[in-house]
């Protein structure tokens, strides 16, 4: 028979012998905990602002300037945040007025993945061969290379073609540039401003995600003028253990600890001043950390507030952010006049000021913030059908590496990838590197599944995946700057087994939709709707830009034509018309060619808008993913079996895939080949366990968890079954809510 068929496809598929039926679930008996002190965990505290502040300079640079390192301040907020024993900071980073340890020579390869110490060693010794030539002291050439820049260099946008830097799969590996070339916009990570995230483990075990914020600094020798001179590039880097969601907030936060930094070298020669005296901008590093100080005590009172209220039984805190003010910040303390207008605003996430709950699995308790970040980055670099592509690819627990000339994109689109995983409350892979450092090329011959992201370029500072690739095996290369082309399989013999392409229909499928078919026909819209809105952001700049554009092109026609008239080609005809009618064509098409690229802002651009946000497009994703998590394995009773009643619950593939089978994933059809290949990974059995320690606990739901949290919470109190639709209601209602935001 037709189930008999499809028992035995199920079990071909496990390489197991046909199973014993199990016997029927008793849903009606209460499942007790395992362990009774389950019940007393508390909620975690909040983690603080940050853990640690770094300003490093570029590594290969020729400026001598010291790295500096900011730390919280002392004896503030303990009790009320979690903070990283100062001991372990102190010891990974060094002193404050040190060299910045080991700890920031690791964060430096993070900061600027480009930078490769074996490929600038011989830069190095060949500039130290030169140099000795000379008598000592007699040299009188300026002390610079190849990393130091222009302002205008690193402000103008890349002008190299990213076709030109893809994967390195097809390109020839040899003939390397010209290494004393300074264009810097031609390498697009050196073009500012320029932000990115990257994930580290410190020396303590301890996971911190870096949030980057590169500038350019003013000149030792220039007297405050910042259009003067070459030098290196300087990086803010802001540590934390926050892993996403808040990506706005320390954006702003580095935003202004850059303009106090050009404030304080424009305002004084001292820039590097170590005093205690605090008075404005001026007074360098003290002012800086001053800032940052202000910040992390104003975070612990919010901390302190929330809870009180939540202690008290107030609800709603957890609902709206709160505002983090900061006054004096850039004429300084002791102008209390101006304490008024003179006021910084951050909006803090609600989950950076509440408690976190307890999770004995750590890759566990970081899906939540994980799940935080944007996804529009990777849905708009990739699109709808291989973001799915990719979905299958993680969900297979493949190893992927993710390849782009732009190190922003590069770890925009990896953190939106284990945000996509992570509304499904999956966690991250084994080895998650949103930006990998050249010296950690080995990293791509681990043996478990990865999520890598590849910074990718001409010259031979940057990895060489044409050369490393072939030894490492199995993966899936996803190239970022080519969103035409199809993931790369290397060494995979069969990528639609392997990798199940979600978009792909068998020929004996019926005409059902399946989950699949509403996951694409979601994502499509959410792709318009972004792209609507970037039509009319492009549209207002288009319109800004419109009598600019005139003027410029009513300039070059008059001096034009006064040229010629002065060259004596004004009589001059052809077929009847003057050339000075072609010279209105030629104007016209100059016209429309200066303005194609404000028209370009919201259409051509599409594919990838760095510095433009989408919350409402961003709503719509995470809805999306949500309802097709929810759908596949929100309901606990499609793979929880109780044995006996008082027993704990046991896991039964078999009655999960008899499931998925009820619904449409018949054997045939990709979404049973994903699910094959989704029960044999380690990733469903950390999901499953996560998932009966919370029943086990049976803690409350709290109002900003993920939207699957909250939908299959619902699902459960009010006895709803988890059909498509039923789902997609319940997600739609709770994530357009105002009271629950479900992030």
């Amino acid at each position: 028979s037709d189930k008999k068929t499809m028992m035995q496809a199920d079990d071909a598929a496990f390489g197991q012998p046909q199973p014993p039926a199990p016997p029927a679930p008793i849903a009606s008996q209460p499942i007790p905990p395992n362990d009774p002190s389950l019940f007393t965990e508390e909620n975690l505290l909040p983690y603080s602002l940050y853990d640690v502040v770094l300003d490093l300079p570029y590594p290969g640079s020729s400026s001598t300037a010291p790295i500096e390192v900011i730390y919280p301040p002392n004896d503030v907020g303990y009790g009320t945040v979690d903070i990283i024993p100062s001991d372990q900071l102190h010891s990974e980073f060094g002193p404050e007025d040190g060299a910045g340890g080991q700890g920031a020579a690791k964060i430096a390869r993070f900061t600027f993945p480009e930078y490769e110490d074996r490929a600038n060693a011989q830069e190095a010794s060949q500039r130290q061969a030169f140099l000795s030539r000379f008598p000592p002291g007699e040299y009188n050439g300026p002390s610079l290379n190849r990393h130091d820049a222009y302002l205008e260099e690193v402000s103008s946008p890349p002008t190299v073609n990213a076709n030109n830097l893809g994967v390195g799969l097809s390109a020839s590996g040899g003939g390397a540039p010209n290494n004393n070339a300074t264009d810097g916009n031609n390498i697009p990570s050196k073009s500012l401003p320029s932000h990115h995230v990257f994930s580290h483990r410190l020396a303590n075990g301890t996971i911190i995600h870096g949030h980057v914020r590169r500038y350019l600094p003013y000149h030792s020798q220039a007297g405050g003028r910042r259009d003067v001179g070459r030098r290196g590039l300087r990086a803010l880097v802001l540590l934390t253990r926050n892993a996403g969601g808040a990506d706005r907030l320390y954006s702003a936060i580095l935003k202004s600890l850059e303009v106090l930094t050009l404030q304080s070298e424009a305002l004084s020669q001292n820039v590097n001043a170590k005093g205690d005296t605090v008075t404005n901008a001026s007074s360098g590093l003290a002012y800086r950390r001053w800032f940052l100080h202000t910040a992390f005590q104003e975070h612990v009172n919010l901390c302190r507030v929330v809870g009180a209220s939540m202690e008290g039984g107030v609800t709603g805190q957890l609902t709206k952010p709160r505002i983090l003010t900061l006054s004096l910040v850039e004429v300084g303390r002791g102008h209390g006049l101006f304490g008024a207008v003179d006021t910084m605003k951050l909006a803090v996430p609600p989950f950076l000021v509440h408690g976190r709950e307890p999770s004995g699995n750590e890759a566990s308790a970081s899906v939540a913030g994980l799940s935080r970040n944007d996804m529009l980055p990777m849905l708009r670099c990739l699109g709808a059908a291989k973001t799915m592509r990719l979905l299958s690819a993680l969900m297979s627990e493949k190893r992927v590496i993710l390849t782009s000339a732009n190190v922003s994109k590069l770890s925009a689109v990896a953190y939106g990838a284990v945000a996509m995983t992570g509304q499904g409350l999956l966690p991250p892979p084994p080895v998650f590197v949103p930006v990998l450092a050249p010296g950690l090329a080995s990293l791509l011959q681990t043996p478990s599944a990865y999520l890598v992201g590849v910074l990718t370029g001409t010259t031979p500072n940057f990895i060489n995946l044409r050369s490393i690739v072939p030894t490492v095996g199995e993966v899936v290369i996803f190239d970022l700057d080519n969103a035409g082309n199809e993931p790369y399989f290397v060494g995979i013999v069969d990528p639609l087994r392997a990798v199940p392409d979600f978009t792909r229909r068998s020929f004996d499928d019926d005409s059902r939709v399946s989950l699949p078919d509403v996951l694409y026909q979601d994502l499509t819209e959410v792709m318009k709707l972004d792209k609507k809105m970037l039509f009319w952001q492009g549209a207002v700049q288009e319109k800004l830009g419109m009598v600019a554009d005139k003027s410029k092109t009513a300039a070059k026609a008059a001096m034009k034509k006064g040229l010629k008239y002065l060259k004596g080609k004004s009589s001059k005809k052809t077929d009847g018309r003057e050339v000075e009618e072609d010279d209105d064509l030629e104007e016209e098409v100059v016209e429309q060619s200066d303005n194609s690229t404000s028209k370009l802002v919201g259409k051509g651009n599409y594919s990838y808008e760095a510095g433009f946000s989408n919350a409402v497009a961003e709503v719509e994703a995470r809805i999306a993913f949500a309802v097709f998590f929810v759908s596949i394995f929100g309901d606990l009773r499609a793979y929880l079996t109780q044995q006996t009643p008082g027993a704990p619950p046991t896991v039964d593939k078999e009655k999960f895939m008899k499931y998925r089978a009820a619904n449409g994933d018949v054997p045939g059809t990709q979404m049973f080949a994903i699910m094959s290949n989704f029960l044999r990974s380690s990733l469903f059995d950390q999901f499953v366990e996560a998932r009966m320690k919370e029943v086990q606990m049976r803690r409350v739901v709290q109002e900003d968890a993920p939207l699957f949290s909250l939908t299959t919470n619902f699902h459960r109190s009010n006895k709803i079954d988890f059909y498509v639709n039923n789902v997609r209601n319940t997600v739609r209602q709770i994530a357009t809510n105002p009271n629950l935001p479900g992030r």
